[in-house]
């Protein structure tokens, strides 16, 4: 399923992962599509929910088309099931943060 976070002047990000169910140690992808927006600078931090830790990866995204893919890994033996990908997203001086929550199976 792909999530979506409304925000003003009817603009929008969506994020999909795949595959379903997730897994630690397994290749997964991630899709963000971008409307109505045109982010100079983007990335995606992916870190574990109510971790004291820094986020466990940055990764940059390179947009094309307004959609964006990258792939990523959790790492087997993280305790937390429920992990944050969050989306950041810079357009002019304008910096935004737009959070989604998934969970390991």
């Amino acid at each position: 399923p792909t999530c979506t976070t409304r925000m003003t002047n009817n603009q929008a990000v969506s994020l999909s992962i795949s595959p379903r169910p997730i897994k630690a140690n397994q290749s997964i992808t991630a899709t963000i599509t971008f409307s109505n927006i045109g982010p100079v600078v983007a990335q995606l931090r992916v870190y574990p929910v109510n971790a004291t830790l820094q986020p466990q990866q940055v990764l940059p995204l390179t947009i094309s088309n307004n959609v964006a893919t990258v792939s990523f890994t959790v790492p087997d033996g993280v305790e937390a099931a429920r992990w944050v990908a969050l989306v950041t997203f810079q357009v002019g001086n304008t910096a935004t943060a737009v959070p989604f929550r998934f969970e390991l199976r």
